[in-house]
C-alpha cells in the first residue's frame, strides 16, 4: 500500500515532469482565444498551495466582474483520503464563486482517478482537457456577460 508521503512525492514528480508545462501551455492558448474574442486576459498565474492549480483572469467585453478559468490537479488523497490517483479538471468561475462551466473527466464514476503509475493514462486525461473545444468556454463567458 502506498503511504501518503510516497503518494505526495509521486504527485509532485508527475506535476514537475508531466503536467506543469501542459497546464500552462493550455491556459496560454485559452487566453489567446479569449483575447481574440475581445476580452482582457492576464496570466497564466500559479495558484498552487496545497494542490497544483493555474488560472487566467478574464475581464472586459461586458463582464460584470472577473471570471477565472483554472486548471487543477485533483488528488484522491485530498478528496477521498485515498492513494487511488489523480485527475485533472478545468473550471470557469465568476468572481464570487458562481460556476459557469468546466470539465472534470469521469467525475463521479469509478474511473475518476488515474493511478499514479499510469503515466499514459495521466497524459490521456490531460489531453481530454486540451482537446475540448475552447470556443465553448468563450460561449459560456459570453452568455454570462450578456445576462
Amino acid at each position: 500500500m502506498m503511504t501518503p508521503e510516497i503518494y505526495t512525492s509521486r504527485v509532485d514528480r508527475i506535476y514537475d515532469r508531466v503536467l506543469r508545462e501542459r497546464m500552462v501551455e493550455y491556459l496560454t492558448k485559452l487566453a489567446r482565444v479569449f483575447t481574440d474574442a475581445g476580452y482582457t486576459v492576464s496570466g497564466p498565474h500559479d495558484l498552487s498551495c496545497d494542490d497544483y492549480e493555474w488560472y487566467i483572469a478574464i475581464e472586459g467585453n461586458g463582464l460584470p466582474e472577473q471570471v477565472d478559468a483554472s486548471i487543477e490537479i485533483n488528488e484522491s488523497m485530498q478528496y477521498e483520503g485515498s492513494t487511488d490517483g489523480l485527475n485533472v479538471s478545468l473550471d470557469i468561475v465568476a468572481w464570487g464563486g458562481r460556476i459557469l462551466g468546466g470539465l472534470s473527466p469521469f467525475n463521479y464514476t469509478p474511473q475518476v482517478w488515474v493511478p499514479l503509475t499510469d503515466l499514459h493514462g495521466i497524459v490521456a486525461r490531460m489531453a481530454m482537457i486540451e482537446d475540448a473545444d475552447m470556443t465553448s468556454a468563450v460561449a459560456l463567458v459570453d452568455e454570462y456577460a450578456s445576462e
